[in-house]
């Protein structure tokens, strides 16, 4: 019997990774009333009720982790998500808008008026 997604474990590593470091830089839960049980919490976040996706680090970011929810929203396979590039989950517009140069955003906040204390 093929196991579920949320059942492999590298999934179920990624989605510990993901609740806990949520909780860490938030100090909020991802879930509420969870189980403290590593097949539980990949399960819930799995099957939440909201699009939870994480991406690598590569230059190039692709996706490693969407639930049940980002599947549906992109109507992907588990597949099809994970070996996609982070930077087609925006529309064409917003791409290009991702990679404008990061130095042209240093240049617009140092051209902001500084306020005068009084």
């Amino acid at each position: 019997m093929k196991q579920l997604t949320w059942q492999q474990e590298s999934v179920i590593r990624q989605s510990l990774r993901l609740w806990r470091s949520f909780q860490h830089w938030t100090g909020k839960t991802l879930l509420e009333n969870s189980s403290d049980r590593a097949e539980e919490i990949a399960r819930e976040l799995f099957l939440a009720p909201f699009v939870l996706v994480s991406h690598g680090t590569e230059p190039d970011p692709i996706i490693n982790y969407g639930n049940q929810k980002a599947l549906d929203l992109w109507e992907l396979s588990w597949e099809e998500l994970t070996q996609m590039p982070s930077r087609y989950t925006a529309e064409p517009v917003a791409r290009e808008e991702r990679d404008m140069p990061r130095a042209s955003f240093a240049i617009a906040f140092s051209l902001k008026p500084k306020s005068k204390a009084l």
